[in-house]
């Protein structure tokens, strides 16, 4: 058999949608379209159709998967990484090495794209997670999310109430740019925050509905607030209701929070009440808050279930390049620490390794990799420390560290350069 793996060629799109009919059942009842294929350009800056990868056997594409490019955010950096979708082959020919080889081919074109980063959702020991887990992908953290029923959610409701004078409005076009200022802001709470333009937000939020990756709506599928006080927008609120729906995907006596984001953590629980009692309203049987968590709002969530989801798993294509993209952060938090003499740390992984040389407050990042003080992570670890998902002392408890031998000051400044962050990926942004 001879089997071709190459890139996009005009007229694929009709092979690609067919195959993603096939093996997802979500596509095929949600019903892709080629037209839908092929409009996602349009929505989404990162689509590229040239990027779409596929495995084809005499002339038939039986295998598939898509390079999204996005910008996450990692405090006061933008990294530009490869966002994995869409890895399918055809039930005829699984178990012949397909997807393993498109995953090398995405590598490969991730190197030649001279992107830092891949990464990918999947579910936890799946097939699939473990031909990623063997390719080197490491598992960085897991998404959650809230579910309550309608009982448990007239409930918890009480918990959000408050006496703050605060107007809510519909979300316009007029509205973006400041919407966009909050959204940048709160954003910065979280490590793996996906960065949005404007034409973004006009077509996948204002426009449509898109509540997760591919799959989109009508706009009157779709609940946007604003909250206002003193006549100034502070902050906003996304969901979807299911009965709105014109295609099939949530459940149609279901409601979903899409995001919740304020310009300070007192306006989300307003925020929250004013989402959930207008999906209320709708009569929805339950509702789903796919929001991260957040301290202003956990006695609310407290009475809900917590749901885990999806594993996100990341591939460092270059780790020193990785790390100069993160100099920005890395200043920020350094500066908390001031440091009276130069001192050079190397971080070597599976994916090789780099120097941090620090003089007072700045940061230079190379790979000459000669220091005196060491520390050798698994991959794991090195993904989990930049992400801010586990700290110096959990990789240690973990067994994520191979070995380690610094100073007290160098240990010091690691423990500044990376600490605990909570980690969160909009579900509007996943690919």
């Amino acid at each position: 058999m001879i089997m071709v793996f190459r890139k996009y060629r005009e007229g694929d799109e009709e092979g690609i949608v067919d195959l993603l009919k096939t093996c997802f059942r979500t596509y095929n009842t949600w019903n892709i379209t080629v037209e839908d294929w092929l409009s996602y350009e349009k929505t989404d800056y990162g689509f590229k159709r040239e990027l779409a990868l596929v495995a084809e056997h005499n002339g038939k594409i039986v295998g598939h998967v898509h390079i999204v490019l996005r910008k996450i955010r990692i405090g006061e950096s933008l990294i530009d990484l490869g966002g994995i979708a869409n890895v399918s082959t055809h039930p005829d020919y699984r178990g012949q090495g397909i997807a393993t080889k498109l995953m090398s081919l995405v590598i490969k074109t991730c190197h030649e794209l001279q992107l830092p980063l891949t990464t990918l959702l999947t579910g936890y020991a799946s097939p699939a997670y473990h031909i990623y887990r063997k390719l080197g992908y490491t598992n960085t953290f897991f998404l959650y999310e809230y579910i309550g029923t309608r009982d448990k959610t007239e409930k918890a409701i009480h918990k959000l109430s408050t006496s703050q004078e605060i107007i809510f409005d519909e979300l316009k076009e007029e509205h973006l740019k400041q919407v966009m200022k909050i959204y940048d802001k709160w954003s910065t709470k979280y490590n793996g925050m996906a960065y949005r333009p404007l034409e973004y937000w006009k077509e996948r939020i204002l426009k449509k509905t898109y509540y997760y990756s591919f799959f989109y709506d009508e706009r009157e599928a779709g609940l946007r607030i604003i909250a206002k006080k003193d006549n100034k927008i502070i902050g906003y609120a996304l969901a979807l209701l299911g009965h709105k729906t014109k295609r099939p995907y949530w459940p149609r006596d279901s409601g979903v929070v899409l995001e919740v984001a304020a310009i300070s953590n007192k306006y989300l629980k307003p925020l929250l009440y004013e989402i959930t009692r207008r999906l209320l309203k709708e009569k929805v049987k339950s509702i789903r808050y796919i929001i991260p968590y957040n301290k202003s709002i956990k006695e609310f969530l407290r009475m809900l279930e917590k749901v885990k989801g999806a594993i996100y798993m990341d591939y460092i294509i270059d780790q020193t390049k990785l790390f100069k993209v993160l100099i920005p952060e890395l200043i920020k938090r350094l500066k908390e620490i001031p440091i009276n003499e130069n001192i050079s740390i190397d971080i070597s992984s599976p994916y090789g390794c780099t120097t941090l040389e620090i003089k007072g407050n700045e940061i230079k990042i190379h790979n000459k990799c000669n220091s005196i003080n060491k520390i050798a992570l698994t991959r794991d670890g090195i993904v989990k420390l930049v992400y801010g998902v586990s700290i110096i002392n959990d990789l240690i408890c973990r067994d994520e560290i191979i070995h380690i031998n610094v100073s007290d000051k160098a240990l010091r400044i690691l423990r500044a350069l990376f600490p605990k962050k909570q980690t969160y990926v909009s579900i509007i942004d996943q690919w």
